[in-house]
């Protein structure tokens, strides 16, 4: 029996229809995976010694509640005070709760409306359209970067409830432009909630706490999942105190594990200079990457402030990608996304012996 001819398919939400389950892309053994944005391994003094950290953790026993030493650290780590910190499952769960309880549509509107540039982060969308929001997007402009005329337009036009603003973007890589993301902050002031999403932060050198800091209307979202943590799958929401007592009220109890909660305020308040020093290396490695793929005839390599790059084969990316996965390297393409995109592909900032095998191939591909 499928969905559709059972006799519970009237009461999923009509958006679930227009989603797919997300599943990642299968790699043959042996495959050089440079398609997650997954960053390489920590030094491997460290990683055994943030392993060893979760030692003491009592398996019969439920995680702490309110998770109070990985509060600390991360309220340390994010330049935030602790109680404006909502925890969850990497920030794809901050994300999710923040678009169901801010999903109350407005007067005279008959569903609440999520805002975002196109294309960013597949789970704005997802988790928007699960809590029963419509999504609009707006088009960046053809340097990827904020159509700040466009975007107040759309915030006019939609009045939306939250505005979700990945600077560094995913997938193309860059920053925003400052003077446009304040722009559209106060664009928003009094109307919608701006979540400025800075997973990719710590690859740019730069967060938005100081831009933050004098919006009511302003959010953060911070993971640890880009900077060699992405097992514990520990991410969070800084929101304005009164907001984030609001939220967390929806939280699922004991939502991040013990040992999750354990390896991770180690890592932070134990190799918090090692990890800074660790995004720092990978983002000199993209550089050099960047620098040795403008190289090859036809390719087009996006500036990046994230820890993967962006690029333009100049022609279908689908056969291109089938070229490197042949040749065992797995990146992510874009070719079914529509025209703007058919040409783009998404490589993530490897090791180096990584990087040559991908250099080799990806000159293959597109000779």
């Amino acid at each position: 029996m499928t969905m559709k001819s059972s006799p519970l398919s009237s009461l999923l939400r009509p958006q679930l229809a227009q989603l797919d389950a997300y599943v990642p892309h299968a790699a043959p053994e042996g495959c050089v995976r440079m398609d997650a944005n997954e960053s390489p391994p920590l030094d491997a003094a460290i990683t055994e010694a943030i392993l060893r950290s979760a030692d003491g953790v009592r398996l019969e026993r439920y995680p702490d509640a309110r998770a109070t030493r990985l509060r600390e650290a991360v309220a340390s780590w994010a330049r935030c005070a602790p109680s404006q910190l909502v925890l969850g499952t990497g920030s794809d769960e901050p994300i999710a709760l923040l678009l169901s309880t801010l999903s109350q549509p407005k007067p005279g509107r008959a569903r609440a409306v999520c805002l975002v540039p196109t294309p960013t982060f597949v789970m704005y969308r997802v988790s928007a359209l699960t809590a029963g929001l419509d999504v609009e997007g707006v088009p960046l402009d053809e340097r990827w970067d904020l159509d700040v005329d466009a975007m107040v337009a759309a915030i006019d036009r939609h009045d939306p409830n939250v505005l979700f603003l990945a600077s560094p973007n995913n997938p193309t890589a860059n920053r925003y432009s400052d003077d446009r993301v304040a722009r559209v902050i106060d664009a928003c002031r009094d109307r919608c909630l701006v979540v400025l999403d800075e997973a990719y932060a710590p690859f740019s050198g730069r967060d938005y706490a100081d831009t933050m800091a004098p919006h009511p209307h302003v959010a953060r979202l911070g993971t640890l999942s880009k900077i060699g943590l992405a097992a514990l799958r520990v991410g969070w929401a800084i929101l304005p105190e009164l907001l984030a007592h609001e939220i967390d009220k929806a939280r699922q109890p004991f939502n991040v594990d013990a040992v999750a909660q354990a390896m991770a305020a180690f890592a932070l308040e134990a190799h918090t200079d090692a990890l800074r020093a660790n995004a720092r290396a990978i983002a000199a490695r993209r550089d050099a990457l960047a620098r040795e793929l403008s190289s090859i005839d036809g390719l087009r390599v996006f500036e990046s402030d994230a820890n993967f790059l962006w690029m333009d084969v100049g022609r279908d990316a689908g056969p291109v990608f089938d070229a490197l996965l042949a040749q065992g390297v797995l990146v992510r393409s874009f070719h079914r996304a529509g025209p703007r995109l058919a040409s783009l592909l998404r490589v993530t900032v490897s090791t180096e012996a990584h990087h040559e095998r991908l250099v080799t191939a990806l000159r293959e591909a597109v000779r």
